[in-house]
């Protein structure tokens, strides 16, 4: 088990931020599954004192499923290579504000939930304004 930072363990899980990151990755022509890339805090609109937190949501992206990286521990940005096909179906609801605002007022009151959860959520809130079961 990789050692973190204290302050990467504590820490909880911003969805804007995770929009952010997956909306840069999918942005990013160059992740094409076949060249690892690191990324700056500023890639994000952050500066480098949210270096930590910019870790901590791309190891927790990576671990999800929803992003091919190389989380190496530590203080280390994790190398990426793109977008999992996970991410794309999480990408799906994150690209519309409105849905995306329904994800986070449904995600509210459940305090702490995963990615999973929030991906669960979204496509339910999608499959809803499709009229779907």
């Amino acid at each position: 088990m990789p050692s973190f930072p204290y302050e990467i363990i504590r820490m909880q899980l911003d969805l804007d931020l995770v929009r952010k990151i997956l909306l840069t990755f999918e942005a990013d022509d160059r992740l094409d599954m076949t060249q690892w890339y690191q990324y700056t805090p500023q890639n994000f609109g952050l500066d480098d004192s949210q270096k930590n937190k910019v870790i901590y949501h791309v190891i927790m992206l990576v671990q999800g499923g929803f992003v091919d990286g190389n989380a190496f521990g530590g203080a280390i940005m994790p190398a990426v290579r793109g977008v999992t096909l996970a991410g794309h179906g999480l990408l799906s609801s994150m690209h519309n504000d409105t849905v995306w605002r329904q994800v986070k007022r449904r995600v509210k009151p459940l305090g702490h939930v995963t990615l999973q959860m929030v991906a669960d959520i979204a496509t339910a809130v999608v499959r809803k304004r499709l009229g779907l079961p």
